[in-house]
């Protein structure tokens, strides 16, 4: 059996590099509505069962924002189109307050979708045999620690079961701008009894645990510099074999890159061309051209901060140390022309006999 997971999708209009289509819609937010077509022929084509969603479909706690909601409302229709049902769990992001009300609840009417809101688990006619406990986000790491220690036993007919939360896990990598769990969970937490353990909240896709149990889906795809350079996309999980495929969309990246590694760029990229801090007019010029012709989204070229002078000297000061004794060094230490430091020495001790008076 073989499952299609995606997770923080973030749809939104975002504003940085968007630009209005022409059918009047923000362009990054085509960009995730397009990346969650890329899923769903990837899991048609795959043949898979079901398609699984880790939280965080939304970017804007506590408002949805028209077109986002519109669009993607569009998207998920197509899933049942495709024949897939569709399971959705209630990320942060999604969340409208802390008495559990959602921006999913609207996806309840279609017949296809599964919305993950409460613990428990969940099936789908139309994958028979396959069994979710799932975990909707909650802030109160003990709390889900609790459940996780309480789950109850699976259906009896169910031949594969996932375990699907929006959480944090001790050791897990995210990036600059993620916001971090407190008391994060350990991978000893989790129960025995299931093929897979998924995860959404950390955008960067990876596992936690040796043997391979854990994972976190990843982003779908890049949504701020604090994502550049980092894998995004989907995944094909195949519970018969227990192998997980990673599957990169075409949605614009978020890239660092020297001028020599421009060439991996794809038309609609965001990207920083670092150069070196010394880099003359010239180095700056072909990298701004090169840029352009590979018809970048957008982006930069960024010079690199100049390396810092070591300190090649330590004062040797203690709390017995005499005062007087101190200017000396100290002003040796900080002053590059020598000519000068005669007199601020001086100055110096003449500040500490008014200071001492």
């Amino acid at each position: 059996m073989k499952v299609a997971l995606f997770s923080d999708l973030h749809a939104h209009p975002f504003a940085q590099y968007a630009r209005v289509l022409p059918n009047g819609r923000n362009s990054r937010l085509q960009d995730a509505l397009d990346a969650m077509t890329s899923v769903r022929h990837g899991a048609r084509d795959a043949g898979a069962a079901a398609v699984v969603f880790g939280g965080d479909l939304f970017h804007t706690m506590g408002r949805l924002d028209v077109p986002a909601l519109n669009g993607v409302h569009a998207e998920i229709a197509q899933f049942g189109e495709d024949g897939l049902p569709l399971f959705l769990l209630v990320g942060n992001h999604d969340q409208a307050d802390k008495a559990g009300r959602h921006a999913l609840e609207v996806f309840k009417a279609f017949a296809h979708v599964v919305v993950m809101d409460e613990p428990g688990w969940y099936r789908r006619p139309r994958a028979p045999g396959l069994a979710i406990y799932a975990i909707p986000y909650t802030e109160d790491t003990d709390e889900v620690r609790r459940l996780l220690g309480a789950i109850p036993p699976a259906p009896a007919d169910a031949a594969r079961r996932l375990l699907v939360l929006h959480a944090g896990f001790n050791g897990a990598r995210t990036g600059p701008h993620e916001y971090r769990m407190a008391a994060e969970l350990a991978a000893g937490d989790v129960p025995d009894g299931f093929d897979l353990v998924l995860s959404g909240h950390y955008h960067l896709p990876q596992w936690i645990d040796e043997p391979r149990r854990i994972a976190y889906i990843g982003a779908t795809t890049h949504q701020t510099w604090g994502d550049a350079n980092q894998p995004r996309g989907y995944a094909i999980a195949d519970l018969d074999t227990g192998v997980l495929e990673r599957v990169e969309t075409g949605a614009p990246r978020f890239l660092r890159l020297t001028p020599g590694e421009l060439g991996t760029v794809r038309p609609g990229d965001f990207v920083e061309v670092l150069v070196p801090h010394d880099a003359d007019d010239a180095v700056v010029a072909a990298s701004e051209v090169t840029l352009e012709e590979a018809k970048a989204g957008g982006g930069q070229i960024v010079r690199e901060p100049a390396p810092s002078e070591p300190c090649a000297t330590r004062l040797r000061c203690g709390p017995t140390t005499d005062l007087e004794a101190l200017i000396g060094p100290y002003v040796d230490h900080l002053v590059g022309e020598p000519e000068s430091r005669p007199e601020l020495a001086a100055l110096g001790h003449d500040l500490l006999k008014k200071a001492a008076a």
